[in-house]
């Protein structure tokens, strides 16, 4: 009689089980095995993992990924959670860097970062303000019985006093606080539309969106290793890693959608160009979307001042 699956039962023909999957060496729990787990738990692979994935994407990135969307993932970290590991290595670095930046310069970080979100968020909600004072002013038609601003309303859901004021505030202080990495995470779903509208007509294979949405988490992966790379110039000028960043994911951008969809290099530039063109136009379009909601729910929820 052979060997049987300690966690179903089955008998074993391999070394796992084909019925849950088990491995079959299922031994005593070991220092040996505790590291091994260990390893794996972080690499997500027996053999090659995040780093191999991480020397792919700057060694062959564009073969990586095409080989990724043909399906051959075995020896590839998966793009979403190794965004997630960047984007977290990333944030925790950089705060570090700003640590060591206030200590360089005596200058407190925190009431630099608190002094922008304050003024970031009262320019914000000012404009918004603005707007809805104009919109109901234009209804009503009676401007003298019209509040200023939200802020000077009586029952103003924005009330620098009110619960709404301070939620908001809050919310918005932090968003602002981790605008780097929530400007890239946000980005992903734009870039990939704007990767497949600008590459709709290149190569032989024609990509769907859920592809390109892979493809862009990998390159966003890559922008958050360059991101770490070029961190340590912000000891020497404050916050210059990002411009960097950006002209050298650029030309990355063109390697990589040269080699993915094996095309020449100044085809590839020129269709990376248009892409930060759609790019630019879809959240702009996005930016318009979001104020008019917001004006619109401001209309909406303050709407019996016209009583």
């Amino acid at each position: 009689m052979g060997r049987r699956c300690k966690n179903c039962g089955e008998e074993l023909r391999g070394k796992y089980c084909y019925r849950c999957g088990q491995k079959a060496s299922t031994g005593r729990l070991t220092m040996r095995y505790f590291s091994h787990e260990l390893a794996y738990s972080f690499t997500h692979a027996d053999r090659r993992g995040i780093f191999f994935t991480i020397k792919a994407l700057f060694t062959r990135p564009g073969h990586m990924l095409r080989e990724y969307i043909l399906g051959r993932r075995a020896n590839y970290f998966r793009p979403f959670p190794l965004l997630i590991i960047l984007a977290t290595l990333y944030g925790i670095t950089a705060h570090l860097v700003e640590r060591k930046w206030e200590l360089a310069s005596g200058t407190s970080v925190e009431r630099v970062e608190a002094a922008e979100q304050e003024e970031g968020m009262e320019e914000w909600l000012e404009d918004i303000s603005t707007g809805y004072s104009d919109a109901v002013r234009e209804s009503v038609g009676d401007t003298s019985q019209v509040p200023q601003t939200v802020s000077q309303a009586d029952r103003g859901v924005l009330d620098e006093n009110s619960l709404g004021w301070n939620v908001l505030k809050d919310v918005g202080g932090w968003f602002w606080a981790h605008q780097e990495i929530f400007s890239v995470l946000l980005l992903l779903p734009f870039f990939a539309f704007a990767m497949k509208r600008a590459f709709r007509r290149v190569g032989v294979t024609r990509y769907n969106y859920a592809e390109c949405l892979y493809v862009s988490a990998y390159m966003f992966c890559q922008r958050f290793v360059v991101l770490l790379v070029l961190l340590p110039m912000d000891f020497v000028w404050k916050d210059s890693s990002w411009g960097w960043a950006l002209a050298v994911f650029f030309a990355l951008s063109v390697w990589t959608f040269k080699q993915f969809f094996g095309i020449s290099v100044r085809r590839s530039f020129w269709r990376t160009l248009w892409l930060g063109v759609i790019l630019c136009v879809s959240l702009v379009g996005l930016v318009l979307l979001v104020s008019a909601v917001v004006v619109l729910t401001v209309l909406l929820v303050t709407g019996d001042i016209r009583k």
